[in-house]
């Protein structure tokens, strides 16, 4: 599994409070192995605050692993995609159910730093409109 760089918030910021931000989906492209996408969701899902972030895993998989991961994860939503789903695809089936305002992409072998959502979150409150 590959980590992501970390990126670190300017001196002195605070991550962004309810309602100060835009609200984030964070789309998990996933066709690797189950261990692989463990790995990325208990990096990413405590980063997640209430109202504020979702995480929405497309992943390219038979459906009775859904129910598996629904139970593991019910904080995630998880999108069914054939066994053959290319990553573009995979990127677009959860991005077609995203509800955020900002849509993050991440593949599952990837596992985001402490921080990361937070980061994203101030650098896209500060971006002008």
């Amino acid at each position: 599994m590959t980590p992501v760089r970390p990126a670190l918030l300017p001196p002195g910021a605070r991550g962004p409070r309810l309602g100060e931000a835009p609200t984030i989906s964070v789309v998990v492209a996933s066709y690797r192995d189950r261990h692989s996408l463990d790995a990325c969701l208990d990096a990413l899902i405590p980063q997640c605050r209430l109202g504020e972030a979702e995480v929405v895993v497309a992943r390219a998989a038979a459906p009775g692993q859904l129910q598996e991961l629904t139970r593991a994860y019910p904080t995630v939503r998880f999108v069914a995609a054939p066994c053959d789903a290319t990553i573009p695809e995979l990127r677009a089936a959860g991005m077609a159910e995203a509800e955020g305002d900002i849509v993050a992409l991440v593949e599952d072998h990837r596992i985001v730093p402490p921080g990361w959502l937070t980061v994203l979150a101030h650098a896209s409150a500060r971006a002008p409109r």
